[in-house]
């Protein structure tokens, strides 16, 4: 799936200290708004870049799909 590869590339672009990372994840989440891994791995990467606000926004959004967690 196209969400599932955009993931995936963002998850290397991560590993290698990469900002594009940030540009995947918000790819893979507009695809699907409802993958919990991409928006989680979303606020962690920009967190990570200082992006503290958009972080906090893209966390939320994993809390209100994932509640009970």
């Amino acid at each position: 799936e196209y969400a599932e590869a955009l993931y995936g590339l963002g998850s290397i672009q991560q590993v290698r200290g990469e900002f594009d990372a940030i540009d995947s994840y918000y790819r893979a989440a507009r695809v699907n708004p409802r993958y919990i891994s991409v928006l989680y791995s979303l606020g962690i990467a920009l967190q990570a870049s200082n992006f503290m606000e958009k972080s906090i926004d893209a966390l939320q959004k994993v809390v209100e799909l994932q509640p009970d967690n």
